[in-house]
C-alpha cells in the first residue's frame, strides 16, 4: 500500500529499521571450497549494509570495507571473481549480492574457516499489518504521510503538479520533524558535571 511506501521511505532515510546477523565463515585455502556469499535469513532483507565485522581467534572485531560490487571493480580490479589463489585470503571488502545474500572478498582462507562474520544494517521494514497499526516513528513524522501518499495518488493519475506539491509538502514536513527522531533523550543532551 502507499502507507506502507511512505514507512520504507522514511525508515530507509533515517536508518532506524537496524537489524544484525551472524554467520560463520567457510574457508579454504583452495578458491572452490571457500565461500564468498553468506545467507542472512529471510528475516534480514538488507537495504543496505552499515558495517561488517569478522572475529578474531582473541575475540577482536575486525570491521570489512562495505562497497558495492562496482566499488570492489575499482578497488581490486574486475578480475576479483576470477578463481584464482589471489582472491582467497583475510576478508577485506563486504558487499550485498542480494537483499538477504551477503558476499566477501578475498574468499576466506583456511585460517578464518569458522570465524564469525557480524553483519550490521538497515532492513526492509515490514508492511502495516492492519489498520490499528502505529508506525515505529515520532507522531511528528506521521504528518508526513498524507503528503507522501498524496504524490503518489496524483502521480498516478497522471497529474504530475499536484504530484510534485505533495512531495515537497512530504519534504518539508520531513525535514522540520526528523531532527526528533533521530536527536534522542533530551536529557542525554544535557550539560552535565563532569
Amino acid at each position: 500500500s502507499w502507507a506502507d511506501l511512505w514507512l520504507v521511505e522514511i525508515l530507509t532515510r533515517l536508518e532506524l529499521d537496524q537489524a544484525s546477523s551472524t554467520v560463520s565463515l567457510v574457508g579454504s585455502d583452495t578458491h572452490a571450497s571457500a565461500e564468498p556469499n553468506y545467507s542472512l535469513g529471510s528475516n534480514n532483507l538488507f537495504l543496505f549494509l552499515s558495517e561488517v565485522y569478522f572475529v578474531d581467534d582473541d575475540n577482536n572485531e575486525n570491521r570489512l570495507y562495505v562497497v558495492t560490487q562496482d566499488e570492489l571493480n575499482s578497488l581490486v580490479g574486475q578480475d576479483w571473481r576470477s578463481p584464482v589463489a589471489a582472491n582467497v585470503g583475510e576478508p577485506a571488502y563486504a558487499y550485498l549480492v542480494d537483499h538477504n545474500v551477503l558476499g566477501i572478498h578475498p574468499r576466506p582462507n583456511a585460517a578464518h574457516n569458522g570465524k564469525t562474520l557480524r553483519i550490521l544494517g538497515v532492513r526492509d521494514p515490514a508492511n502495516f499489518a492492519g489498520d490499528s497499526d502505529i508506525p515505529i516513528v515520532f507522531k511528528a513524522l506521521h504528518a508526513s504521510a498524507p503528503w507522501y501518499m498524496a504524490s503518489l495518488g496524483y502521480a498516478s493519475k497522471g497529474d504530475m503538479d499536484r504530484s510534485e506539491y505533495a512531495k515537497k509538502r512530504f519534504e518539508e514536513v520531513f525535514q522540520l520533524h526528523r531532527h526528533r527522531q533521530l536527536k534522542g533523550a533530551q536529557d542525554l543532551m544535557q550539560w552535565r558535571w563532569g
